[in-house]
């Protein structure tokens, strides 16, 4: 959804709106994908016609709502969809490039790593395209909650290998790392809590 505004705030059509919204949804799982190799290959999304299916629905009926309510991307009710939508979602992408590379056996710094570009790596790669400097870049915490969220992931099951005879450590591990970046984003959210102009952290901006 935030690609497909960006293109509208920009003008961009239709064919503008599905790339942004593409480079935006499935851009960081890509960059992990290649990372990672192997089983992870080819990509998801060219196997289950689910998640381009997807991304095509998001595009249409925001097109569909801004065109028939032209003031609904400003207005506090749709900002407020939209960045609760995108906390779950970034928890839920972190835990999952954290899950993947530990089921991938990388080296353990690796795991943190991949939680954090499946969350902001498709952001990035939209920021290029448009010829614009990734928010996340000028102070804004962002990538840094997918990181803890990782390296929560990564100790959880460590420790969860001491009993193996149940799977409850695991699936604790797993729900308690999502809760954990939700939190987190609401709370860097809510009270706007940004890296000091010393290490960077201008005026605050939306991400």
């Amino acid at each position: 959804m935030s690609g497909v505004l960006e293109a509208i705030r920009r003008g961009y059509d239709l064919w503008g709106r599905t790339i942004l919204a593409f480079l935006s949804g499935i851009g960081g799982g890509s960059v992990r994908d290649l990372i990672i190799g192997g089983d992870r290959l080819p990509f998801y999304y060219t196997l289950d016609y689910r998640y381009p299916l997807g991304i095509m629905s998001v595009v249409i009926v925001t097109s569909a709502v801004v065109l028939r309510f032209p003031g609904a991307a400003e207005s506090i009710t749709f900002k407020r969809v939209k960045l609760y939508s995108d906390i779950v979602g970034f928890a839920g992408l972190a835990i999952a490039g954290a899950i993947y590379a530990i089921l991938a056996d990388m080296p353990w710094f690796w795991v943190p790593a991949l939680a954090a570009l499946t969350c902001a790596g498709g952001g990035a790669l939209r920021d290029v395209v448009i010829n614009q400097e990734p928010h996340t870049f000028k102070g804004v915490i962002y990538e840094e909650v997918a990181l803890l969220g990782g390296i929560v992931v990564l100790g959880g099951l460590l420790l969860a290998n001491r009993y193996e005879h149940s799977s409850l450590p695991v699936g604790l591990t797993v729900a308690g790392s999502v809760v954990l970046v939700v939190v987190t984003r609401l709370v860097v959210s809510r009270f706007k809590i940004r890296y000091p102009a010393s290490f960077g952290g201008g005026e605050a901006s939306d991400h």
